[in-house]
């Protein structure tokens, strides 16, 4: 049973790695528009350091399988992985798709709802002033 989950494990890893190369290379063909604005470089920076470092910890995983009373942990810790990987490519989407000539109101909207979603009581707000 627990081999099965290994197999599970390693075959969770590629589907990893595969989003990690996907969503690196929409952020690399998003950059070559360079109709985003300005401060999205070094957002773009920060995701891509982050994929590296994902696909670091689950290039581990598969060159040393974890042992057997881990193997379920390791599946969850990849689904959250899963999670957060769908949220970075939101982000970059949004990031991407503002322009540079106007307020980026879909990257504003998107980054209240997703803060006012986690800190429901403190209800904080992201405001864009322009000059």
């Amino acid at each position: 049973m627990l081999t099965q989950f290994g197999g599970k494990v390693k075959g969770e890893a590629f589907c990893l790695l595969r989003l990690c190369g996907d969503l690196t290379e929409f952020i690399r063909s998003g950059r070559t528009k360079k109709t985003y604005l300005y401060e999205t470089e070094g957002l773009l920076d920060h995701i891509l350091q982050s994929l590296a470092a994902v696909e670091t910890f689950v290039r581990k995983a598969i060159e040393e399988p974890p042992e057997d009373e881990l193997i379920r942990s390791k599946l969850r810790d990849f689904g959250e992985i899963r999670k957060g990987l769908s949220w970075l490519y939101i982000l970059a989407k949004e990031a991407i798709d503002s322009d540079s000539l106007s307020i980026p109101f879909s990257l504003a909207i998107f980054l209240n709802h997703t803060a006012g979603g986690r800190l429901k009581p403190k209800k904080p707000s992201l405001v864009v002033l322009s000059g």
